[in-house]
């Protein structure tokens, strides 16, 4: 009897796993996505477009017209119409009544953007939290639409799709309270995207890039500056295999880099004295003097002689106090000025790991396959169904 029950047990188990891996695997693009958008903005109100809207609370759902906005009110969030309140509540939930173009929302500076699904408003210490429930298609076409970074090419696009549906499988549900941001966190989404992007996930159906029956989440940035970094430039070479992310040099067949129309392909900056500094001591509390370049590092003195940190590192400290428009990427050399600054002489804009986006896209317009490309900045990788893998938080 009790081997019954235990054999029982193991067979429920066992179609439990299987169960819960089809579902992960099989129906990734139909999914609901919660989508953390507009944060980077710190918004305590923000305008709605639409006219009409269903708003939902705890309580119920309640159409609403007119001139509408939400604000944010200690830990409640207000939805106003002509700056009179018709709901206070924890939590409200918004969409279109007419699902054209979706929630339309009106960003700092004036612009508009549409945001597909539903948007689910909350408040903390007077700041909006804003999270978008979007279908996981309309999420990726949003993706590719925003990472394009130019014209739609239909080869890119579906590079794209597979690239972006991979870092969506493997960053999902690392937050708290969400599964994804908008922001390069995980990859760059701006609300709705535009028919080609959609025709490319569809295109795409289920493909990610995988390794070793692993899908993974291949990174990629704009432009490598001609040619893509080792991973042990840019994270600790324990943390990630550098199998398929060792570096290339992405040069075509008369050595020209093929990322060399990207206007960041070569580019220079002045560090003020107070800047560096701060940024050294960032990577390197223990450090002091001036800073030189060598290889994959940049290196200081110390009481213990001289100490040296990843240029990527340096860079991240230094973006994260001064900005991400001064050091575009890790691959730069430094020179030391009599005024005491640095005049940096950088290539490329990102940090240069995996895909190199320009790059790819001059290849692909070349003729190339778009999966041979991805094949050619990460060695071993292949497209395949997401079904036939198992999933890797690997970044």
């Amino acid at each position: 009897m009790i081997a019954c029950v235990v054999r029982r047990m193991i067979l429920l188990l066992i179609a439990f796993t299987l169960c819960a891996v089809t579902l992960h695997a099989a129906a990734f693009d139909e999914r609901i996505l919660r989508v953390s958008i507009l944060s980077i903005y710190n918004l305590s109100a923000i305008e709605l477009r639409n006219q009409e809207l269903l708003a939902a609370t705890a309580d119920g759902e309640t159409a609403l017209s007119g001139n509408l906005s939400l604000s944010a009110s200690g830990n409640r969030v207000l939805l106003l119409r002509s700056n009179e309140p018709l709901l206070d509540a924890p939590w409200i939930a918004l969409r279109p009544a007419h699902d054209t173009i979706g929630l339309s929302l009106l960003l700092p500076g004036g612009a508009t953007r549409d945001y597909p699904g539903t948007i689910r408003a909350e408040a903390s210490a007077g700041v909006l939290r804003l999270i978008n429930l979007v279908a996981a298609e309309d999420y990726l076409a949003g993706v590719v639409t925003a990472e394009r970074g130019g014209p739609p090419l239909a080869g890119y696009d579906r590079l794209l799709a597979v690239l972006a549906r991979g870092q969506a499988v493997a960053n999902d549900k690392t937050f708290p309270g969400y599964d994804l941001i908008d922001l390069t966190t995980c990859q760059v989404y701006a609300g709705r995207g535009d028919a080609a992007a959609y025709d490319a996930v569809r295109h795409t159906h289920d493909l990610v890039p995988i390794l070793n029956d692993h899908a993974l989440a291949v990174p990629f940035s704009a432009c490598c500056g001609g040619s893509t970094a080792d991973v042990s430039q840019v994270w600790s070479s324990d943390e990630t295999p550098s199998t398929w992310l060792s570096g290339i040099k992405d040069l075509d067949s008369q050595g020209r880099a093929w990322c060399r129309s990207h206007p960041r392909f070569r580019w220079s900056a002045n560090l003020p004295p107070t800047h560096w500094q701060a940024a050294r001591d960032c990577a390197l509390p223990d450090a002091r003097g001036l800073g030189r370049t060598r290889d994959n590092q940049i290196c200081f003195e110390s009481n213990r002689g001289p100490t040296c940190t990843t240029k990527e590192r340096f860079r991240i400290c230094y973006g994260r106090l001064y900005g991400w428009n001064v050091l575009l990427s890790n691959d730069f050399d430094s020179e030391p000025r009599p005024d005491g600054s640095l005049l940096i002489s950088g290539r490329g804009f990102g940090h240069r790991l995996g895909v190199c986006q320009v790059g790819a896209r001059a290849r692909i317009e070349a003729g190339q396959d778009p999966f041979e490309v991805l094949r050619t900045y990460c060695p071993g990788v292949r497209v395949a169904p997401l079904r036939s893998s198992t999933p890797d938080s690997t970044r």
